[in-house]
């Protein structure tokens, strides 16, 4: 009676057919892994190039019967090794790629591990391909393993688009507020400049900032005496600003308007006037942050286009003002909004 039933088992038409046509893994080696994963009792048979029968519990028959059932089917190309799964339905599920850099033990157990997710009931992580209806792949019932299947990652068919890394966020706009000293030089003369300014803008990027300056007398013989004057100017502009940790470097360009207050000194009547001057600064700045403040030093050059005339009345003698400037200066910045 036993013998019989022993012969019985062993004739017994599989339930799932393992065909690959790679060596690596070879469908023999994924039965052997997947013996104790699935249910007690299931049958499963390998197909490579000849047919060879192994059951779930690890005994093997050849010449085994083949009736339409559930097929594994392995395939290697390109580099690669794909697993799929065709039913007795003629369902057809997306295939799933065994990483290459698996060698051919590991490659059988994950294959097997993926077989075991799809055989249970409720562990199917392979998407079938056939349309809405057809008929799902048959689950054998039976109590769970007692070794829980777990599914190997593996690449997705398609490649996915890399993640787009969110937009960095824009740095707010400041309100800074600050003043200086500058030394310059023109034709003859050394002048010396006090500053105060309003900046607005971000940190790096495109700004804009207004100033006023006053400058310190000038003095010029003029026959018999001294003409001296005094320049007070209004400016404003754009700034373009660069930064590397708490150093910085930024270009500025402004369209200046000035004032002139000359008088006389030495003559035997001495006059007061004042002249107008339109002109241009362009320059640049080292900055160091420190704190809500900022240090800057600045080297700037002005122009005065057109021409300033002093001159004495009823007479022939005059002079012409300096048409340029150069100035450095050091000062600072404090934020006050931002």
């Amino acid at each position: 009676m036993w013998l019989t039933l022993g012969l019985a088992s062993l004739l017994a038409d599989p339930d799932l057919i393992i065909r690959s046509w790679t060596e690596c893994p070879s469908a023999a080696a994924v039965v052997r892994e997947v013996a104790s994963l699935l249910p007690a009792g299931t049958n499963v048979s390998a197909e490579d190039g000849g047919a060879l029968a192994v059951k779930a519990d690890g005994a093997a028959k050849p010449g085994d019967a083949v009736r339409e059932v559930d097929h594994v089917e392995i395939s290697a190309g390109a580099g690669k090794r794909w697993l799929r799964v065709r039913t007795g339905a003629g369902q057809v599920t997306q295939p799933r790629e065994l990483p290459a850099s698996l060698t051919c033990d590991e490659a059988a157990r994950a294959a097997a591990l993926l077989l075991a997710a799809w055989q249970f009931p409720g562990g199917a992580e392979l998407s079938p391909l056939a349309p809405t209806g057809a008929a799902s792949p048959r689950a054998t019932p039976s109590a769970p393993p007692t070794r829980a299947p777990i599914v190997v990652a593996s690449p997705p068919s398609r490649p996915s688009s890399p993640p787009v890394p969110p937009p960095p966020s824009e740095a707010p706009w400041r309100l800074a507020v600050g003043g200086g000293f500058s030394a310059g030089r023109s034709v003859n003369q050394y002048p010396m400049n006090a500053m105060l300014e309003i900046a607005y803008g971000r940190l790096e990027g495109i700004g804009l900032r207004a100033h006023g300056a006053l400058s310190s007398r000038y003095s010029l013989a003029l026959g018999p005496g001294r003409a001296t004057w005094t320049r007070s100017s209004l400016g404003a502009g754009a700034t373009f600003t660069g930064r590397r940790g708490p150093w910085g470097g930024q270009a500025h360009a402004d369209v200046v308007g000035a004032s002139l207050d000359i008088s006389g000194e030495g003559f035997a009547v001495d006059e007061n006037s004042r002249q107008y001057a339109v002109g241009g600064t362009l320059g640049g700045r080292v900055l160091r942050a420190l704190g809500p403040a900022e240090l800057w030093l600045d080297l700037s050059f002005t122009a005065w286009p057109g021409r300033n005339q002093v001159f004495l009345r009823d007479a022939a003698g005059s002079l012409d003002l300096s048409s340029f400037e150069v100035f450095l200066g050091v000062g600072t910045d404090f934020f006050v909004w931002q």
